[in-house]
Formats: structure tokens, C-alpha cells, sequence
């Protein structure tokens, strides 16, 4: 995650904030340039969700989603 968000912020996308006396708790925050291509990347986003969604019925979703929370809740 921490790379994805370099990457990012590399690109001028996203900028990291302190927000407490704790610098090892840092929030992210999409700077104007950002801001400039939010809706097209969750256009994008979405167009690549639905076409991992084809053929797939709305139960199994249900029960792909539960599964997966299921596995994450383990990993915690």
C-alpha cells in the first residue's frame, strides 16, 4: 500500500498530512491534481467492476463478499 501511495504521490496526485503529534499517523488527501481526474478514474473504476461482474448473479456476489469478509475478519 505504502508504495501505491508513493507512487501517487510522486505523480502530484495525493499529499500526506500530520495531523496529530504522532508522525506515524498520517492522513492522505487528494491535492488539486488529483481532484482534476477523480471522476474519470471512478468512471473507469466502475466500467472495470461491471465487467468483472458480468455473468455473475447478484446471490453469488452476496456470497462472494461475504466470504471475502469472512477471510479478512480471520486475517485480524
Amino acid at each position: 500500500m505504502t508504495r501505491q501511495i508513493d507512487a501517487l504521490e510522486k505523480k502530484g496526485l495525493v499529499e500526506r498530512k500530520n495531523l496529530s503529534k504522532d508522525k506515524r499517523n498520517k492522513l492522505i488527501f487528494l491535492t488539486a491534481k488529483g481532484r482534476a481526474i477523480e471522476d474519470k478514474a471512478l468512471a473507469i473504476a466502475g466500467k472495470v467492476t461491471q465487467r468483472s461482474e458480468e455473468g455473475i448473479t447478484a446471490e453469488e456476489l452476496e456470497v462472494f463478499k461475504n466470504v471475502l469478509h469472512k477471510m479478512l475478519k480471520n486475517l485480524t
